[in-house]
């Protein structure tokens, strides 16, 4: 998790991409989070229908639920699991990603 992002993001969180203006044909788009680089303040995300990796703002990205069969987006502040206080708990009150708490 990077410490400057507002919406939690880490390394391998699921993510949807909203806002691009000059490249507006990837917002609606989900993909994964890969690496953050400090000196661009941007997050390398591989986004999942064409491969393609891109580099994006935190503010451009949107949390999604962790679990592969859910889209639901985490919005701020995000959901924490009451057991172990991890970070995107499925909105749809399935189970947390990490304890498996419902």
């Amino acid at each position: 998790m990077h410490a400057g992002s507002d919406n939690m993001l880490r390394e391998g969180a699921r993510v949807k991409v909203h806002s691009l203006v000059r490249a507006p044909e990837h917002n609606g788009k989900q993909g994964k989070a890969g690496s953050f680089d400090a000196s661009t303040g941007r997050w390398s995300v591989l986004i999942e229908s064409d491969g393609r990796s891109l580099a994006l703002k935190p503010a451009n990205l949107t949390l999604l639920c962790s679990r592969a069969d859910c889209s639901v987006a985490l919005m701020p502040p995000p959901l924490r699991c009451a057991k172990c206080k991890a970070v995107a708990y499925c909105s749809k009150g399935v189970e947390c990603w990490l304890c498996g708490v419902l």
